[in-house]
């Protein structure tokens, strides 16, 4: 049983949407609309890196690029995370995928479901021909998940984003269409 479904936002996910956007811990953009089944978390269709109105503005936008979702503890209905999808070029069919967990929730397999989730919604529904990713060089965690779910490791980006402070390097991770 998955352990991700999806539902739309609501006001007590804005609870945990603080000690989300301060977490370092992130992969790059990227997510759709809840391709999972019931189990033991629940994604919004909104990202906690984003108010309220911008992510529903996302969702509305014709042609839609954007799919950002956010991930819900079902048993504690406790906001964890995101996961979104960026379609970069329709012409092209390639997208980005990005999530961002809460320090208490790694570990358990969440990023790795929601991922895996998002990828599959860009490749069987939204037809992408093909999905990259990046994460930190000294994230193995984050590049395990890329890497179970399909991914691979096809780059090094360096000085690729400026966060806190300083230019940091990227890995650059993609998955071709199944």
């Amino acid at each position: 049983m998955s352990s991700l479904t999806r539902r739309h936002a609501a006001e007590p996910d804005r609870t945990g949407e603080d000690r989300q956007r301060d977490h370092p811990e992130r992969t790059a953009p990227g997510p759709p609309t809840g391709y999972w089944g019931s189990g033991r978390a629940a994604v919004s269709q909104r990202s906690p890196y984003a108010p309220v109105n911008p992510s529903q503005s996302s969702a509305s936008h014709v042609p839609r690029t954007r799919f950002a979702l956010a991930i819900v503890r079902r048993d504690l209905n406790e906001l964890i995370g995101s996961v979104e999808l960026q379609i970069t070029s329709r012409e092209d069919g390639c997208g980005v995928l990005g999530y961002v967990l809460g320090r208490r929730s790694w570990g358990q397999g969440y990023a790795t479901e929601a991922a895996a989730g998002m990828l599959r919604y860009g490749f069987d529904e939204l037809r992408l021909r093909s999905i990259s990713a990046t994460c930190d060089p000294d994230n193995a965690a984050s590049a395990a998940v890329l890497k179970k779910i399909g991914m691979h490791r096809v780059g090094h980006l360096h000085h690729h984003v400026y966060t806190r402070g300083e230019w940091r390097d990227r890995l650059q991770f993609a998955c071709p269409s199944r």
